[in-house]
């Protein structure tokens, strides 16, 4: 049912995707207009959109453009409201009955400033008449426009992506698979909006439920004689009556309570360290040179030597400047932070990811770059943020939060280390730094000239980071390749063994096996090419599942078949992509990679592949499932492929003895044959 409507709506917006863009600006117009954007399910009717979006129906830039204009017009509309009427809209239906809608936006604006507009849209006691209350509070409109677009901005991709996906996997799944998978995926989107909401609903008596607790077990500490000494170990001098300071020590014991489960998690192989393996995969298939490069860079500022180098210019400034307050905790952290990490990786070691073209001895747990970031950065960031004023805290801050997370996410991209290796030093991480915070607001020291000592921190960073990229590039360039082993075998052990010097299996990017190689191949590239150009075979386009996964984001009229993520084989794309009709309105595809593998008595390449068909799911979804089922049945087209090279070609098939074949490959039906070629007089 799902599926039906899901066509016959795709088929209505695509003969007419004027009416789909119009739908998308007045859903996010109305969305972000003052009280009526509290009752538009915005997240819910957008991701609709963006199921359109993703099964090609609605074109993804223009829909995000007219979505991100109409959330700008509707701000823009409730800002000039506020600053037309002014304090006036408080004798206003509904807030003059409801004057503590205003007030709660008012003190967010207050607190947070300009931000308040890109926080506000998705958090905040008054979501929707946050741009109202700022032109009430006559915020100028240069600060509001700054705010405003990249909020718009953010609102239209983070509420038209997930339908994208949702689109784009339904296209490739099978139809009673499809349904589940898009009816399933709306039942969560709409869960996730109501506990959203609920929050948003009452956000303000959650806020003031946790303080409230905060308070009571302040009372109760303070109370008790037996826990007085926790009480004075925390207290702010400054100001005593400072219960944040047990706010970041309940933060500090609940990081360590998950870095523990962490540990159990990784010592006995449960829970999330399951995930190590599949998420290592995933981020190997995506390596990229471009991306490698961000990445080299922004991991160089996690090395020990380059925090050591940050902390010792530090140090020499604070030494200069007598400010020994600040200067005895940055160097207790650091120690501390590199006795941390030392202990565990001694006392718990766990071998690195394999993969990559370094292999370190030291234990991959914990990371040191991602438990240094988050405590050493984290703790510099806090510093940066007590040189400004109060509202200007979210720039540094924000900042500083993107910069660690990607020197985590780093570690993680190059292959350096395991999943829980990297959430497990996070948390361990913000222990310490929790920890330090609360040492260092007991006595908060006076900084005098807060922009020289802002300075000193910022090229303190910059300059050990910066000579670091530069110096050590292009080698941490050449130790995060990912490693492929080649081998060098003699053609005869090869065709009488094949089996024995290549996989059985393509695994997918989650290091799955998701397709067998039924096919060796021992020749030049181009020379099968041209042997297949005259037997009747078509070149495709090696690159088109890469081309192809922007089309469900754009409009089209063309029926080619939609893959999320290319086949890769080696982290490499195929060398060689070939198709030919065959009975039954059924396609054969071949797919050859390189495999690293030559020959000591020739120079010919052996390449490995795989054939199949590709069955037409049924007329009635053509046009809107271009996606074919694979299928290894009759053959899977060896039968074909070999009579089309008898003239050119020795080639015999060979039948593999597997005692256990995956589920996924049992479904594809294969017969466990692989058809080896070598050319003629070979």
């Amino acid at each position: 049912m799902i599926e039906n409507l899901l066509n016959h709506v795709h088929n209505y917006i695509q003969a007419h995707p004027h009416i789909g863009g119009l739908f998308a600006f007045l859903v996010a117009f109305a969305e972000s207009l003052p009280l009526i954007g509290t009752i538009i399910p915005g997240s819910i009717t957008m991701t609709f959109i963006g199921i359109l979006v993703g099964r090609g129906a609605l074109g993804f830039s223009t829909t995000l453009l007219l979505a991100f204009l109409g959330a700008f017009a509707g701000d823009v509309i409730g800002f000039w409201i506020g600053k037309r009427y002014g304090q006036r809209i408080s004798n206003m239906w509904p807030f003059r009955k409801n004057p503590k809608w205003l007030l709660l936006g008012e003190q967010f604006i207050k607190k947070h400033g300009g931000k308040s507009i890109i926080i506000g849209r998705f958090i905040g006691p008054t979501r929707s008449s946050m741009p109202l209350i700022a032109g009430l509070l006559k915020m100028r409109w240069s600060n509001f426009i700054i705010a405003t677009i990249p909020s718009a901005i953010l609102w239209a991709l983070a509420y038209l992506l997930p339908g994208v996906l949702i689109g784009a996997i339904s296209l490739v799944l099978p139809k009673e698979i499809a349904t589940s998978f898009t009816i399933i995926s709306l039942v969560i989107i709409i869960f996730m909006w109501l506990i959203f909401w609920a929050i948003q609903r009452f956000f303000v008596f959650i806020a003031a439920t946790i303080n409230r607790l905060i308070d009571r077990a302040w009372e109760q500490l303070n109370r008790h004689h037996s826990s007085k000494f926790i009480i004075r170990m925390i207290t702010n001098q400054n100001h005593p009556e400072d219960h944040h300071q047990l706010t970041l020590l309940f933060l500090a014991v609940i990081s360590f309570i998950l870095f523990l489960v962490l540990i159990i998690n990784a010592g006995l192989h449960v829970g999330l360290y399951r995930l190590n393996a599949p998420i290592f995969h995933f981020f190997q298939s995506l390596n990229h040179h471009g991306a490698n490069k961000f990445f080299i860079v922004i991991t160089a500022l996690g090395y020990n030597i380059i925090i050591a180098a940050i902390i010792i210019l530090l140090a020499i400034y604070l030494v200069i400047r007598r400010q020994w307050y600040t200067f005895w905790h940055v160097i207790g952290l650091t120690l501390l932070t590199f006795c941390a990490i030392g202990f565990f990786k001694i006392f718990f070691y766990s071998p690195r990811p394999t993969g990559v073209m370094y292999f370190a001895l030291s234990s991959s747990f914990p990371s040191g770059h991602s438990c240094l970031s988050v405590s050493i950065l984290g703790f510099l960031t806090f510093l940066i943020a007590q040189c400004l004023a109060k509202k200007w805290h979210w720039i540094p801050y924000t900042i500083g939060s993107v910069i660690i997370f990607l020197v985590c996410l780093s570690r993680l991209y190059l292959g350096a280390h395991w999943f829980t290796d990297v959430i497990a030093s996070i948390f361990l991480g913000f222990t310490l730094l929790f920890l330090a915070i609360i040492s260092y607001r007991r006595q908060q020291p006076v900084y005098g000239r807060r922009s020289i000592f802002l300075v000193a921190i910022l090229l303190s960073i910059l300059i050990p980071w910066a000579g670091s990229a530069i110096v050590h590039y292009h080698r941490d360039m050449n130790r995060y390749m990912p490693y492929y082993p080649n081998q060098k075998i003699s053609m005869i052990d090869w065709w009488n063994n094949p089996a024995s010097y290549l996989p059985t299996y393509r695994l997918s990017r989650f290091g799955n096996p998701i397709q067998p190689f039924n096919m060796q191949w021992a020749d030049q590239v181009e020379h099968i090419k041209e042997v297949l150009l005259k037997q009747g075979w078509h070149v495709g386009n090696i690159r088109e599942d890469i081309k192809s996964l922007p089309r469900p984001l754009m409009p089209k009229t063309n029926t080619q078949p939609i893959v999320l993520f290319p086949q890769l084989y080696r982290g490499k794309l195929p060398v060689l992509f070939m198709t030919r009709h065959a009975e039954n309105h059924t396609t054969i595809e071949l797919r050859l990679w390189q495999t690293g593998t030559s020959f000591i008595d020739n120079s010919l390449p052996l390449l490995i592949g795989s054939v199949n068909y590709h069955l037409p799911t049924g007329k009635t979804l053509q046009a809107l499932r271009p996606s074919l089922q694979i299928s290894l049945l009759r053959g899977a087209g060896l039968n074909e492929l070999s009579e089309n090279i008898t003239a050119d070609y020795t080639w015999k098939i060979v039948k593999v003895n597997l005692s256990r074949i995956p589920r996924k490959i049992e479904l594809l039906h294969w017969n466990q044959e692989i058809l080896i070629v070598k050319p003629k007089g070979y």
